[in-house]
């Protein structure tokens, strides 16, 4: 037997005993998602998102607890009691006709929170109304007709069916036949000639878009009828609203979009499939969508915690926060554009470049501006193309507006499919209108393409206007260039968005647009020496600089008054904001500088001022720029002006509740556009109009203190 060798003491710090590894346990998680139950397979828990329905692109919701349920639950019934108990003391102070209209709403199946929201408001027996507003004609305050100035030889738009219907409204026939037999003898989009013959008086050989006014009309979507609420957002739980909300935001215009294609985000919401869509992308289009609809209250407060919007937006600023960082997503970049869009047209606009930055980035990352992986007959390559000129488009009217050089230099590489082709590449939005059978198209392929070129020009402006420093004007020849192409761009157009075919506000904020570029470009020209006359004289087609500008001013207003007479400016279009500040502020420099002492061009000029202050008065109720606009243009007015305005128009103004809150949220550097590319922005910027309304109501406090001292403090 051989002896042992002795064991030596180990040396300390010589090695490190390896831990003793034990069976890893797999993390308790509380509650499986509802996706993963229905897989059976094994959820890890984490929110928003599992890795299995990530991995699945599937929407990962996770159904309450028990104790949640019953929490909820309670919740909700007291607050049902405190509605009901308000309804009933409601009731005891109405009239007999009102509480026999809310009686009447309740037994339609209408609910209880909706009446006393509506009753809250003081607009019971408009607001209430399910029936679709048909009238025929809406006219013009202070002066009925259109103005005799905008007559002139070369004005398309009054030879269009739109002007023609409008007028045959005015002469009424007791033999006209029903509308719903209108559709067969003028169809929408289809040529007639008519050659010089004057409007004729019945009414019934127009379309009803001809007719009606566009939220007279509703979208038609039957996919719609699938989707739900949950499990797309915890905002709002009534089904019949979230439809409301998502075919709002597809009907309703933008000054750019829809972001979204419509049949790649429904068909996936339709299927719980969140390939294009995903929770994030609900609340941020809900949003957006609030804001059109008239029946919800204080819409235009994005500062109130209490209102929709505020409530929508906080879900989707929380969800932002919580998307998952790496590969960036389409929908991710969809609703970057949309809180953009949403924060800059609510005067947040340092917050909307904010997203417009992450949304360009993110569309680097993904080579959506390139040739790759854009075949337009797959889905996801439909998205790219989609989504790409999206981002082009609205970082094109953002950078523009705002005097600044655009993010990108160049549009995307891979184009548009032409909509005479592949009409229901774009995703076709269809409407009816009452009491017709028959579905009618918004012509989204057209309008988004006409769009994207005539952004694609705005863009180049931008880039010779703000992209270089020091900042130079426009030579002659690049003002030509652009002239010519927007000549060009007009003259293309396709019949439906054609000067004689024009009716839908989608299509005509197209030609305001267009008109506030020529506007622009006619602007930069100095009076020509003798070595420039000609240049001058190519660039106008034989015409001047002032004669363009005139009739770009006369057309615009044009369109307008023909966008009122048809729709009114009571639904929510930014562009109707944009437009009124020009055309009422050029009849405030017409009236107060005299430029004719005709009696009937003066109350032209004052009928125009009046139309001005209804329509932004209107737009204030859907987003904040829009009372900051109506402000500014009745505080530009002259005393004697304003006081015959304000017999027609209700005084802007801001209560002293939402004073200091609108201070905290108005942080806008856009300028009105009432001046032009080359002049200083800085004295017309919105921030500036609001530090004038606190200095207002600082002077307002010192007048009402005793003996104009300050109050105590």
């Amino acid at each position: 037997m051989y002896p042992l060798r002795p064991l030596l003491p180990a040396v300390r710090g010589s090695r490190t005993e390896a831990p003793v590894e034990r069976p890893s346990k797999r993390p308790k998680v509380s509650s499986a998602c509802q996706a993963c139950r229905q897989r059976k397979s094994k959820c890890d828990g984490i929110q928003p998102t599992c890795h299995a329905c990530a991995t699945h692109e599937t929407v990962c919701y996770y159904p309450a607890t028990e104790t949640r349920l019953i929490r909820q639950r309670y919740n909700e019934l007291r607050q049902r009691e405190a509605i009901h108990e308000e309804l009933v003391e409601l009731l005891r102070d109405m009239t007999e006709r009102d509480a026999a209209e809310v009686v009447r709403r309740l037994q339609a199946g209408m609910d209880v929170a909706s009446i006393v929201n509506h009753v809250r408001d003081g607009n019971l027996l408009i607001q209430l109304s399910l029936a679709p507003e048909t009238r025929r004609l809406y006219e013009f305050p202070y002066l009925s007709g259109m103005p005799s100035h905008l007559f002139t030889a070369n004005n398309p738009y009054l030879h269009s069916l739109l002007y023609e219907a409008a007028l045959s409204c005015q002469v009424p026939r007791s033999s006209q036949r029903q509308l719903s037999n209108v559709d067969s003898l003028v169809p929408l989009g289809q040529h007639t000639d008519r050659g010089s013959r004057q409007p004729a008086a019945d009414a019934t050989q127009y379309h009803s878009a001809y007719l009606m006014p566009h939220h007279a009309a509703r979208m038609v979507e039957p996919i719609v009828d699938k989707i739900t609420a949950t499990p797309w957002t915890c905002v709002i739980s009534d089904n019949r609203l979230l439809k409301r909300l998502v075919c709002s935001y597809f009907y309703y215009p933008h000054p750019c979009g829809p972001f979204v294609h419509k049949d790649l985000f429904l068909g996936d919401m339709a299927a719980g499939r969140a390939r294009f869509c995903s929770p994030l992308l609900v609340n941020a289009m809900l949003a957006i969508a609030v804001q059109s609809c008239y029946e919800i209250p204080n819409r235009s407060k994005v500062w109130l915690p209490d209102s929709l919007t505020y409530k929508l937006m906080a879900e989707a600023r929380r969800l932002w926060d919580l998307e998952p960082s790496g590969k960036p997503r389409i929908t991710t970049i969809q609703v970057a554009l949309i809180l953009s869009y949403t924060t800059t047209n609510n005067s947040l606009d340092k917050i909307g470049t904010m997203y417009l930055e992450q949304a360009i980035g993110m569309s680097k990352d993904l080579d959506l501006f390139g040739l790759n992986d854009h075949d337009k007959s797959t889905k996801m390559g439909k998205a790219r193309i989609f989504t790409a000129w999206a981002v082009f488009s609205w970082q094109a009217l953002f950078d523009y507006y705002f005097f600044r050089p655009p993010h990108l230099r160049q549009p995307p590489q891979v184009p548009l499919p032409d909509p005479r082709v592949e009409p229901q590449w774009y995703g076709e939005i269809w409407v009816q209108y009452p009491p017709n059978q028959t579905l009618d198209p918004l012509y989204l392929g057209h309008k988004l393409q006409a769009e994207a070129i005539l952004h694609t020009i705005m863009n180049e402006i931008g880039l010779l206007s703000f992209g270089e420093t020091p900042l130079r004007p426009l030579t002659l020849d690049e003002i030509g260039v652009l002239k010519r192409k927007l000549d060009a761009w007009m003259a293309t157009l396709p019949e439906p968005l054609q000067p004689k075919r024009l009716v839908f506000p989608h299509h005509l904020t197209l030609h305001v647009q267009y008109y506030q570029l020529v506007i622009a470009l006619m602007k930069l020209i100095p009076t020509p020496g003798p070595s420039d006359v000609p240049t001058v004289s190519n660039i106008c087609a034989g015409e001047t600089p002032p004669s363009i500008l005139h009739r770009a001013d006369l057309m615009l207003e044009t369109v307008m008054r023909l966008y009122y007479m048809r729709h009114s400016f009571d639904s929510c279009d930014p562009w109707i904001a944009f437009a009124l500040a020009i055309i009422g502020n050029t009849a405030i420099t017409n009236l107060s500088t005299g430029s004719s002492n005709e009696p009937r061009i003066l109350d032209a000029y004052l009928s125009t001022l009046i139309l001005s202050a209804q329509g932004l008065n209107s737009q204030s109720l859907h987003y904040h720029l829009g009372t900051l606009l109506a402000i500014q243009l009745q505080s530009a007015m002259e005393s004697k002006d304003l006081q015959r305005v304000q017999t027609y128009v209700t005084a802007a103004g801001i209560n002293s509740h939402d004073q200091g809150l609108i201070a905290q949220h108005s942080h806008s550097q856009w300028p009105l556009p009432i001046i032009g590319i080359n002049e200083d922005p800085e004295k017309v910027r919105l921030k500036n109009l609001v530090k004038a309304l606190e200095d207002v109501e600082i002077q307002s406090r010192d007048m009402s203190s005793p003996e104009g001292t300050p109050p105590p403090g």
